[in-house]
């Protein structure tokens, strides 16, 4: 260490004095290395990161994606990570059409902010006006630096970051409350049966085995049914708060009520007004969408995850989709417009 963190100038003063004894002393060659900060472990890496994360003191969480839960300097609650495609399957089976660019599913900012909820002390957390702003991608050979932070009370807010190299870019943020699922079964005629509820993703998303886990689906005129029986990756599911494979899944049975398009658009959510669930979800769910009446190209339904034996666990109201075409997908996610989705 040529310049340590406060507290540690001893090891400056040492290290100095080892610089000091480099050169040739008769036939004895003595060569000294100033390492920089290394990769994994540390304290000047250590340090670093406290650094980087802007928090006081950490301590290690047991997460597939978070490995560090903090405070922050203003008493915020700080849960830090990596996304690696060859260690994440949640953006390695969520990967663009051509199979190029592993990309976070929305579900995905779902799963960390509610999982951070939990962190910061909320049992039942329900996350409000839920924004997604930029799409987290995790190319193939790298590995990207996320955190989420939860401020303290009374104005809880949850934001999702990602680290550019240079700085930390806001990728989605919600209002945090306490208040556990409280969605009504829904009762609404759905005679059709639906045979690929995933054929619109799939047209422009390469997906993994996580997600053929669909064994039925049908719809109404503006409700629809998914059911879910997860096989591929039971081993981890209750590692995760709000599985994304699963939740994403549950997306489905709002997608299937779109409006037919002449174009190959893939309908992607920019926000939800609530999202409360159990955790962690069971494995096997039946998701039921109710469609709300609107006057332009967007998609807005309420979702209502429940177990097989019909006990609520999941809701995810207002959920926002927008079309998205060409290829403009990666792109920031257009902003919700969410005055007009509410109910009056």
């Amino acid at each position: 260490a040529i310049v340590a963190p406060a507290g540690q100038a001893a090891y400056v003063g040492v290290n100095a004095a080892l610089d000091q004894m480099a050169g040739m002393h008769g036939n004895l060659r003595v060569l000294t290395i100033d390492f920089g900060l290394w990769a994994i472990e540390g304290m000047a890496t250590d340090a670093a990161r406290h650094a980087r994360l802007g928090v006081a003191d950490q301590s290690r969480f047991d997460h597939p994606v978070f490995d560090t839960l903090a405070t922050g300097r203003d008493g915020s609650t700080v849960l830090a990570g990596r996304l690696d495609a060859e260690h994440h399957w949640v953006v390695d089976e969520h990967r663009t059409d051509d199979g190029a660019t592993p990309v976070l599913p929305g579900t995905g900012h779902l799963e960390l902010m509610a999982t951070a909820a939990r962190a910061a002390g909320v049992d039942e957390p329900s996350l409000r006006d839920v924004m997604l702003l930029e799409p987290i991608v995790v190319p193939d050979g790298t590995s990207v630096p996320v955190r989420v932070t939860v401020s303290p009370e009374p104005d809880r807010r949850i934001t999702v970051e990602q680290d550019d190299g240079r700085d930390w870019q806001t990728c989605s943020e919600a209002r945090l409350e306490a208040a556990a699922p409280s969605a009504q079964l829904v009762e609404a005629a759905m005679p059709l049966d639906v045979d690929d509820p995933l054929a619109a993703q799939r047209a422009r998303l390469h997906l993994g085995a996580r997600w053929d886990a669909v064994t039925g689906a049908r719809r109404g005129d503006d409700a629809a049914e998914v059911t879910i029986e997860l096989e591929d990756g039971v081993g981890d599911a209750a590692a995760w708060t709000m599985h994304p494979a699963i939740t994403d899944l549950a997306t489905t049975a709002a997608v299937v009520l779109a409006p037919e398009r002449s174009d190959d658009a893939l309908w992607v959510p920019v926000g939800y007004e609530r999202v409360a669930s159990t955790s962690p979800l069971p494995t096997s769910v039946r998701a039921t969408a109710v469609r709300r009446p609107v006057d332009d190209d967007r998609l807005i339904a309420d979702l209502a995850l429940r177990d097989l034996e019909g006990e609520l666990v999941a809701e995810i109201t207002g959920i926002e989709l927008r079309p998205l075409g060409g290829d403009s997908f990666g792109a920031p996610a257009p902003e919700p417009e969410r005055t007009s989705a509410r109910h009056s």
